[in-house]
């Protein structure tokens, strides 16, 4: 039977190996340091991973990364969702609820009223659905590439 519970140690091998499986697309490699990095030094208010755990092994998961926004000058707790999978062999719309059922809890234990997401077109169906969230912000930046430091 599949569970959702924290996730108090991340094996941030295992997840790379894990997120990248369940993209199953040639451009798409998840990288354990960047993880580590994200989860554990990126903007230091910490990282909750709920992970779908089933017979023992984790088979996807959900981050809530700490953040904080300013609204009308006060500084409020947030979440960033990120890293949103489950391997293909177990997707389903029961598991996916799953973990949007306990982000919702989280944020409601935690008094967190604010929840951050650059999400893709999937995610962004699945967080509109779940956590009823939509866009307060389009925003289309210019990409510009050059040489190391000339641009």
């Amino acid at each position: 039977m599949v569970a959702v519970s924290e996730e108090t140690a991340v094996d941030y091998e295992l997840t790379a190996k894990i997120a990248t499986d369940a993209f199953d697309a040639a451009h798409v490699h998840f990288s354990p340091d960047r993880i580590k990095w994200l989860y554990e030094r990126s903007f230091g208010r910490g990282t909750t991973v709920l992970a779908e755990i089933d017979d023992g092994g984790k088979i996807g998961q959900i981050a809530l990364v700490g953040r904080t926004v300013c609204v009308d000058g006060e500084i409020c707790p947030a979440i960033q969702l990120v890293d949103l999978f489950i391997l293909q062999a177990y997707r389903s719309a029961q598991l996916v609820r799953r973990l949007y059922k306990e982000v919702e809890r989280i944020c409601t234990e935690r008094n967190i009223r604010y929840i951050l997401a650059l999400p893709n077109d999937k995610s962004a169906l699945l967080n509109a659905r779940f956590l009823k969230l939509s866009p307060l912000l389009w925003l289309w930046l210019p990409i510009r590439a050059s040489e190391r430091g000339r641009i």
